[in-house]
């Protein structure tokens, strides 16, 4: 635009480089021509065109959500860049936090591995807590533990709450908080 020259395009989510591993995970089909992140990172508008049908996969959706947060990142950065243009200071009086509940029993590796894809890509903080329960047994003990160090490795940050309801105990934490 600067050049007086407008550029319109369009690329399925599967030509973009840092997108075509996961596309192909997720779809099987391989691409063997790509456009570079930095390229689309440099637009100034980003439509995302997206059909309906009856149903949604979970195929789609894992597309749908990836588009998403493709735009996201590349409106994101549009945004700094006005902002560093016109020197005007970001200043986001919020942070975003993702929370993980654990218990015993949570199937931790998909949870960490989603919940730190998640974190990374909104750029949040990872929190995780569990409520600590006077009547819990030795072996949920061990596995909570075990399921904390795993959390820490995460680079999660952990509180301990304390009470006998998870929910009172995690809505009192959550309240205090605001």
């Amino acid at each position: 635009m600067s050049a007086g020259i407008n550029v319109v395009g369009s690329v399925n989510l599967q030509y973009i480089d840092d997108q075509c591993d996961a596309v192909e995970k997720i779809t099987g089909k391989r691409v063997n021509q790509t456009v570079p992140r930095r390229f689309l990172n440099t637009a100034d508008e980003i439509v995302i065109v997206d059909s309906l049908c009856e149903i949604a996969s979970s195929q789609l959706v894992e597309l749908r959500e990836m588009a998403l947060l493709l735009s996201a990142d590349v409106i994101d950065l549009g945004l700094q860049r006005y902002l560093q243009s016109h020197g005007i200071e970001s200043m986001w009086g919020a942070n975003e936090r993702l929370l993980i509940y654990l218990t015993p029993h949570t199937n931790l590796g998909p949870i960490i591995t989603s919940a730190r894809r998640t974190s990374g890509r909104f750029h949040c903080d990872l929190l995780a807590v569990y409520v600590e329960q006077s009547d819990r047994s030795k072996g949920d003990q061990r596995a909570l533990e075990k399921a904390l160090s795993e959390v820490g490795a995460a680079c999660a940050r952990v509180d301990i709450l304390r009470g006998e309801d998870s929910a009172e105990s995690m809505l009192g934490r959550t309240n205090k908080e605001t």
